[in-house]
């Protein structure tokens, strides 16, 4: 507790005041004392009635109060601001409509004028008299006719023939002549008097005339008409050649040899297979046969390759075209799953390999998802093939050339699969022809996979992946020129009946027959046409860094020349059969729908797996 100083000097008569803070902020307090007096009491004696007061005193009152000032109590809140303003009630107030309803009356149409009177119009002639001229009056020549009673119609003959009318007869006989009687043509006659219009005739009386007709009731006749078809019946078994028209010869495709002598031990199945070979072209190295089923047993399965640990897949897809270095795929799976599907310490993705129909793939999980939905959770993953491995996020930008010596093309792209010479685990399948590059005109900026196709592209090529291995393909986009298809051998041969699906989309692109192709500072210029053709239809000018040969510059041509004139696009989806496995862009494809065969090179690629079909769905490009 503090120490109370007293700063002021201490007063010394009574009353003594205790001023705790400055002077003249002392606190005034009122002190209300209640308390009772004793009774006041006293004898009073009146003889006569006046008037009279009476004085007293009262005892001294006297009493004690005690008072106690706690400058530590809680002091309640004495004083309130106020506002100008009180608080606002919300209040609803509807809107009020300043006009009440009009009420809907019905006012009739007044006419500007009220309806006319019928009045007779009077004429009146300037002169009292009429005119004098007056016509004649006109008497018949003939004096009113007896009537005589209608005769019967009677025909003349009573066969009743149709070609003859009934002969009629007059109803009056011939009259006679009467005189003529005149009078006189002028009368005074009144301005109001109408002349009266006397009739000759009296009202005719209704006369009731028979008609007998010559026919009886006709009877009812049937006329047959001969119609020139009979009624169509099912054609009996055989064949009806219609009469006059010979069928052209049958050409089969298959000639017998009447020399026919098995020297070879039978297969052991009994399946035999018979090809068209005198009109399909060439036989193709797979041939799917017709047949009333197709029983495929399919087996579809996923794991990781660290650790081989198994994973359920619900559903698993793969798609790659012709544009595409590796393969695409998209796999759901348990929600359990995630765990093993989640990339390692060092951010590198987590390999998988897919299993097909025997057929293995090897893959990367890139992006992960979870669903979830009421009573069951999912994961699904996407990702690419293992030759993302060549492209970025995985692989940095380098630069990339020959600025020392010349490199063939093949020998460039094995100079790019290094680093400071030395590879990097990946080849090259070369399918192209090899041409020879000077130094100095091989540049690039960019992956390693981009550099490679860069150098595919110049020769009119693409990449391809290998399923599982570390290797890259390089493939021509067109390994036959399209105007030669029909000598081409196809790898696989379709019937109609083993497709599920068919679509065909024609295309029409120009029908170039020449092109220009040049190279820039060390490059050759030449011009492709296609052989028998006059070479006048001019496809625009194609310029590559890489177009130093002849070689080169014809496959380059022939890529752009192939890709020209009426196409029919055709997309077949059919089952991963075992002959022919999963057919990847670049393979020869006969198509034969009865009568009609298309052969083109696939270009497209997609296999959808589940449990338990697995279906793969073609596109393959053909002329049309």
């Amino acid at each position: 507790m503090a120490d109370l100083i007293f700063s002021q000097a201490r007063l010394t008569s009574p009353p003594v005041h205790l001023v705790f803070g400055e002077v003249g902020d002392a606190v005034e307090i009122e002190i209300v004392v209640a308390g009772v007096f004793p009774a006041f009491g006293g004898t009073v004696r009146i003889s006569t009635v006046s008037d009279a007061s009476i004085a007293g005193v009262f005892p001294a009152f006297a009493g004690a109060v005690q008072a106690e000032y706690v400058s530590g109590a809680n002091r309640p809140l004495v004083g309130a601001v106020g506002a100008g303003w009180q608080l606002a009630v919300q209040r609803r107030v509807g809107a009020e409509q300043h006009s009440e309803s009009p009420a809907h009356a019905h006012k009739g149409v007044e006419a500007a004028w009220q309806g006319g009177a019928l009045a007779a119009a009077r004429v009146r002639v300037a002169r009292e008299q009429t005119l004098q001229l007056a016509r004649a009056a006109v008497q018949a020549g003939h004096q009113e006719a007896a009537q005589v009673p209608a005769a019967a119609i009677v025909i003349e003959s009573g066969d009743g023939l149709r070609d003859r009318r009934a002969s009629r007869r007059t109803g009056f006989q011939e009259a006679r002549a009467a005189a003529v009687q005149r009078t006189s043509s002028w009368q005074e006659r009144l301005r109001h008097v109408r002349r009266l219009a006397a009739v000759r005739w009296q009202p005719a009386a209704p006369v009731v005339v028979r008609r007998q007709g010559g026919t009886s009731s006709a009877l009812r006749q049937h006329r047959v008409v001969h119609a020139a078809f009979e009624e169509a019946i099912v054609p009996p078994p055989g064949l009806s050649p219609r009469p006059g028209v010979v069928p052209p010869p049958f050409d089969p495709c298959y000639l017998p040899n009447p020399h026919l002598v098995f020297k070879d031990a039978g297969p052991a199945g009994t399946g035999l297979l018979f090809i068209c070979e005198r009109h399909a072209g060439p036989p193709a190295l797979v041939v799917v046969p017709i047949k009333r089923v197709y029983v495929v047993i399919n087996e579809v399965s996923l794991r990781r390759v660290d650790g081989n640990l198994p994973l359920p897949a619900f559903a698993l897809s793969l798609s790659l075209d012709a544009d595409s270095w590796t393969w695409g795929f998209n796999a759901s799976l348990p929600a359990s799953t995630l765990e093993a599907l989640e990339p390692d310490a060092d951010g590198s993705p987590v390999e998988l390999e897919a299993l097909i129909n025997g057929q293995p793939y090897r893959l990367l999980a890139e992006r992960l998802s979870r669903e979830r939905q009421f009573g069951q959770a999912g994961i699904r993953v996407q990702g690419r093939g293992k030759a993302a491995l060549l492209d970025a996020p995985y692989a940095a930008q380098r630069s990339f050339g020959n600025p020392l010596q010349p490199r063939t093309a093949q020998q460039l792209m094995a100079d790019v699969l290094t680093v400071n010479g030395v590879g990097i685990g990946w080849d090259v399948a070369w399918g192209l022809t090899d041409w020879l590059v000077p130094a100095g005109a091989f540049s690039h900026q960019g992956s390693f996979v981009s550099a490679l196709g860069q150098i595919a592209a110049a020769a009119g090529g693409y990449l391809q992946p290998h399923p599982t291995d570390p290797l890259l393909r390089v493939l021509p986009r067109y390994p036959v020129p399209s105007w030669q298809w029909g000598s081409a051998v196809p790898d696989v041969e379709l019937p109609a009946a083993v497709t599920t699906r068919e679509s065909i989309e024609w295309l029409e692109k120009p029908r170039y027959n020449r092109v220009f192709v040049s190279g820039t500072s060390q490059g050759l210029l030449g011009q492709v046409t296609r052989q028998g053709s006059a070479g006048d239809l001019i496809a625009p000018m194609v310029t590559d860094a890489l177009a130093t040969h002849a070689d080169a510059l014809r496959q380059r041509g022939i890529a752009v020349l192939s890709d020209t004139g009426r196409q029919a696009n055709v997309t077949l989806r059919l089952p991963v059969l075992p002959e022919t496995g999963v057919i990847v862009p670049g393979k020869f494809v006969r198509y034969v729908d009865g009568t009609t065969t298309r052969l083109g090179i696939v270009r497209s690629t997609s296999v959808d797996a589940g449990r338990p079909e697995v279906w793969q769905t073609i596109g393959v490009e053909t002329r049309a």
